[in-house]
């Protein structure tokens, strides 16, 4: 596989895939409110992309020559360019729950970095949601990013195009673990 022959995507965020995770205490109640969260996704193990040409593996991020074609519906004079997705299926196969589930590993990165409580007076109180299990794929710049949430446990692994592998693997010191719900401190790992 060659180096994608758009290694420039018209946007420079782009969700790539999402991955449902499981808590390592299997309590009875701990399961339940997984998945109750998870829904119709629980217990599914494999990457949910959102575009087609990638592929997540242990050893690295697989990425196809097309895998950045956009269809632009608007293409602004200041590089401003806006392309769509869509997430469909049928009744019941997951649509709003990869929604949902994408907002909530967020907030758990938004209260890792910014600490539970009120930011602004006007906003609402920011906390985690312990019963967050799950993975995130984003295309920032010309890096992907992984950010992987288990309750409170929020890391971030940075993986940068390997020539001499023909893919994205991470980046030696690319692992930051944001939060250690421990001892409340963050951590470069």
């Amino acid at each position: 596989m060659k180096k994608p022959k758009n290694s420039r995507p018209n946007s420079i965020f782009r969700l790539i895939g999402i991955k449902m995770g499981c808590p390592r205490d299997l309590s009875v109640a701990n399961d339940r409110k997984v998945r109750f969260m998870q829904k119709s996704l629980y217990g599914k193990r494999s990457w949910l992309y959102f575009y087609q040409g990638f592929d997540i593996k242990s050893n690295g991020i697989s990425v196809a020559e097309n895998a950045f074609d956009d269809v632009l519906l608007y293409q602004g004079r200041n590089k401003t360019s806006i392309s769509i997705s869509a997430i469909a299926g049928q009744n019941g196969a997951g649509k709003s729950t990869i929604v949902d589930m994408v907002v909530r590993l967020l907030n758990n990165l938004a209260a890792a970095v910014m600490g539970e409580g009120y930011v602004y007076d006007s906003a609402e109180h920011l906390h985690y949601i312990d019963q967050v299990y799950g993975s995130l794929a984003v295309m920032m710049g010309k890096d992907i990013k992984i950010l992987n949430v288990e309750g409170r446990k929020v890391t971030i692994d940075t993986y940068q195009w390997s020539k001499s592998n023909n893919m994205y693997t991470r980046r030696k010191g690319g692992h930051v673990e944001v939060l250690d719900d421990r001892d409340n401190t963050a951590h470069l790992l």
